[in-house]
């Protein structure tokens, strides 16, 4: 289906994440495409917690006003579900996963996203700095690369950990993922107790952050860090006139 023959919500997030002409159809070379070009044009950003004060919703319609009309980020309920209600609308198969990364440890803490083609391929586009580039098999004991970095989910019991590996041969834990099919109203008391409890990084200070190619651009409150390559720049920000400035430059978010 070419996409001026999808509906507003599709053709609105495509040409939010830079896919404005072509075929969309629900195949792997489109996934592939939408979980790349969704990687590097949606920050993970929790500014609505730290600065506007409005609480997340969850609904896929203000999901789609925040994130394609007003051009935000947002945590991972938000992209990934957002993501998720577009991959179903061109005919993906999506499962909905639970899973826990290694700062959390409970259950909704983070949400994947399986989709079913003739292999299932793990999608996660809001892992911050550590999601892969591009979507890997969600099968387990083997190693995949996503052109950055190479991964592989292990099986334990009847739950996937996913493992990156370094070049040393060490690995590193990413995410623990339980195999039970999810709804998204599941995940709202968690998300709930991210956006108001001190104990949990969301409430801890702002970030803003987001990757393409070799680079990544992240502002914090007092921060404005860019990395390239593995070298990383932090250029302290001297005021919320010049924060503002910056978010505008680099991500387009005006508050």
């Amino acid at each position: 289906m070419k996409i001026q023959d999808c509906s507003e919500f599709v053709r609105g997030f495509l040409n939010r994440i830079g896919i404005n002409e072509g075929e969309i159809n629900p195949d792997l070379e489109t996934l592939k495409k939408i979980h790349t070009n969704c990687f590097e044009s949606i920050p993970f950003e929790n500014l609505d917690i730290m600065i506007t004060k409005t609480p997340i919703s969850l609904d896929k319609d203000d999901l789609w006003d925040k994130i394609v009309k007003r051009n935000r980020g947002g945590i991972c309920y938000e992209i990934n579900y957002l993501l998720c209600c577009v991959l179903r609308e061109i005919g993906y198969d999506v499962t909905i996963l639970s899973a826990f990364v290694p700062d959390s440890g409970s259950e909704f803490d983070h949400i994947i996203l399986v989709v079913n083609l003739e292999e299932p391929w793990y999608v996660d586009v809001a892992l911050g700095g550590n999601g892969c580039y591009v979507p890997i098999k969600f099968i387990p004991d083997v190693v995949q690369s996503d052109t950055k970095r190479n991964y592989a989910f292990i099986k334990i019991k009847d739950n996937m950990h996913l493992f990156q590996f370094e070049e040393d041969g060490s690995r590193t834990f990413k995410i623990y993922a339980f195999p039970t099919p999810r709804v998204i109203d599941e995940f709202l008391p968690r998300c709930r107790e991210f956006e108001t409890s001190p104990s949990f990084i969301f409430t801890k200070g702002i970030i803003c952050s987001l990757a393409k190619g070799n680079r990544r651009v992240t502002i914090t409150e007092h921060k404005f860090i860019e990395t390239i390559d593995g070298e990383k720049t932090v250029t302290p920000i001297k005021d919320k006139e010049e924060f503002n400035a910056l978010l505008k430059k680099h991500f387009n978010i005006v508050l």
